[in-house]
């Protein structure tokens, strides 16, 4: 990753590839086509979240099942806000809760 690719030098003020106001940053990752560095940045603190609001072992479930369902390269990578959900739902983990604590986090909490 270079800085290059989140700002424009002809115009230091555009931020690129980032959530909350340049906050979080992130780059696409062309290995599993994830075009979209948003989804990244979100999905990983919506890992955060899942590890604070719950346990260990639910975490770890998650992390699990996100990865069979949403990042196996045989399936297809779906790695998004829909197959997220999905994988909450099939834990019984309470996305408003999840959601809630995401949008702390974007706003500093």
């Amino acid at each position: 990753m270079k800085e290059s690719d989140f700002y424009d030098e002809n115009n230091p003020k555009a931020i690129f590839n980032c959530v909350s106001g340049g906050r979080f940053c992130a780059s696409k990752v062309r290995d599993l086509n994830i075009t979209e560095p948003t989804n990244i940045i979100n999905e990983n603190i919506r890992q955060k979240c899942v590890f604070k609001e719950y346990n260990f072992n639910t975490y770890e479930r998650y992390m699990d099942q996100f990865y069979k369902q949403c990042l196996n390269k045989t399936n297809g990578v779906m790695f998004n806000v829909t197959c997220s959900s999905r994988v909450l739902s099939s834990l019984n983990i309470d996305s408003e809760k999840i959601s809630g604590c995401l949008q702390n986090s974007f706003e500093g909490r």
